[in-house]
Order: structure tokens, then C-alpha cells, then sequence
């Protein structure tokens, strides 16, 4: 009897101990799980970095985009004497151009096929004003810039001139976060025939 009392003893003894250790595994267990938590918890994401602009940008770049600034300026015009009665200084003198067709086309190259933007009249003094997203903006003033270009009967250097005046928008509009003011562009009134290569084609000058 006093041998089956040590065994029972034994296997009591054996009982805790490994009743002990299940519990000890189990409270290291749920300590590591806490750890991870803890630290997925404390991740700040807006401070993780990105390798294609600061996070700065971040915040910014849809109010950028979306952002509409005011252009303004002002339309002008003068005359070119073409011969007959003389004329006086008032004749020269450049004034606003009333109610003047202009156009506002997207990019720096005007063409045929070029996307316009907008179309748009000045007012009683010659003045504009128009709202257009941040980009580059050509603004075409000149009659026979906004029609489709006509080939006129002339010699080959001239005719290479127009081509390139054709293309070349009349006020080139950068914008960028800001609007932009003070826009300026005189339209030249030539004689009949007359052109910006070949100003005095059509005169009648003694």
C-alpha cells in the first residue's frame, strides 16, 4: 500500500507540474498577441513615406487640379496708313477693340484641328475675362488666325511667314497656381491684301 500512496503522490505532483507549464505557455502566448496588436494599433499611415512625390503633395494635388483662375487683359487695335489723303496722328492712335471675336485654344500651337477651349467677346473697353483650370493656353485675336487657313497668291518666303505667324497663338497663358492679369495684344489693321509678313501689300503710298 504505502508504494501505490508514493506513485499517487507522483502522479498528483506530475499533474501540477505540467497543469503549470500549459498555463505558463498560455499566458506568454496571449502577451505576444497583445505586442502585435499594440504596434498595428500605434501605425500612423500619413507619416509612411512613398518614393513618388512628399506626402505634402498629397493633400494639395486634387485642390490643384480642380482649382479654376481668372484671366484678364485687354484687347487693342491700330490702323495702317494705305495711301490717299494724309492723315493725322489721331488716325494712328491705338484704342480698345470694341466687341472683338477671340478665341481661347488648349496648348501653345494653333492649327485647324487644335481643341478650343472657349470663344468670347470683348466689352466696351476692349477688356476680357475668362476662368480656365492651371495649363497652357494660346488666346487667338487676329481675324485670320481663327478661320482655316487660306493659301493666298504670293512668293514662297512670304507664303512660309504666314505659315508660321498661323501657328503661333497671339498671347501665349501659362497658368499655374495663380491668376494671371494684365494681358495685352494689339491687332494691326492692314491695308486691303495686307498681312503681318507683308503689312503694306495693298498700299497706295506715293
Amino acid at each position: 500500500m504505502g508504494k501505490f500512496k508514493k506513485i499517487e503522490k507522483i502522479n498528483i505532483l506530475l499533474y501540477i507540474l505540467i497543469i503549470t507549464l500549459l498555463s505558463l505557455g498560455c499566458n506568454n502566448q496571449n502577451i505576444n498577441v497583445k505586442q502585435v496588436s499594440t504596434k498595428t494599433d500605434t501605425i500612423d499611415i500619413k507619416n509612411q513615406k512613398t518614393d513618388n512625390f512628399p506626402q505634402s503633395e498629397f493633400d494639395s494635388i486634387d485642390a490643384k487640379t480642380n482649382a479654376m483662375y481668372q484671366i484678364s487683359g485687354k484687347i487693342l487695335y491700330k490702323k495702317i496708313w494705305c495711301g490717299g489723303v494724309q492723315v493725322g496722328p489721331e488716325f494712328y492712335k491705338i484704342r480698345p477693340f470694341i466687341n472683338k471675336k477671340i478665341l481661347i485654344i488648349n496648348g501653345s500651337i494653333n492649327s485647324d484641328t487644335c481643341r478650343r477651349i472657349t470663344e468670347l467677346r470683348t466689352n466696351a473697353k476692349g477688356e476680357f475675362n475668362f476662368e480656365v483650370k492651371p495649363g497652357l493656353y494660346g488666346l487667338i485675336a487676329e481675324n485670320w488666325k481663327q478661320v482655316k487657313f487660306k493659301q493666298p497668291v504670293c512668293e514662297s518666303w512670304e507664303l512660309a511667314c504666314l505659315r508660321k505667324a498661323y501657328k503661333k497663338p497671339d498671347i501665349l497663358i501659362r497658368v499655374t497656381d495663380k491668376p494671371v492679369s494684365k494681358l495685352s495684344y494689339t491687332v494691326i489693321v492692314y491695308c486691303s491684301g495686307g498681312n503681318p509678313c507683308n503689312p503694306l501689300r495693298g498700299a497706295d503710298r506715293p
